[in-house]
């Protein structure tokens, strides 16, 4: 996963790029709680919605093993079971953590050069 495609946007306006990442974290926070949920209680209705409000975003920072793993629970709705609803939900979640990590690294590394 990379951010560069977010680097005009950091060199127009360090400000604006931190605000983007910090929103983008509470958002995957709130889609990471309701695809898991979703995956759980097997509604597919709920999880297409989710999936396509945030794969233009996953799609921008280039993080292509959450989209193969939503990809993945797309096809399980579609009659896939050779992984689990389980093991789905850990997948997810897992990648979602580590998204989460590098949002956190992204905006402390901002932080550190006082961006506000």
């Amino acid at each position: 996963m990379n951010f560069e495609n977010l680097d005009s946007l950091y060199r127009s306006s360090p400000g604006a790029y931190k605000q983007l990442l910090e929103f983008m974290y509470q958002e995957f926070e709130k889609a990471q709680s309701k695809i898991t949920s979703s995956i759980e209680k097997g509604d597919s209705t709920a999880f297409s919605h989710l999936k396509h409000k945030i794969f233009s975003t996953l799609n921008t920072l280039e993080y292509v093993e959450l989209m193969d793993a939503l990809t993945q629970v797309t096809s399980f709705y579609e009659g896939d079971k050779s992984v689990s609803a389980k093991e789905l939900t850990f997948r997810v979640s897992d990648l979602f953590q580590h998204l989460f990590h590098r949002l956190d690294d992204k905006i402390a590394e901002l932080d550190e050069l006082k961006v506000m």
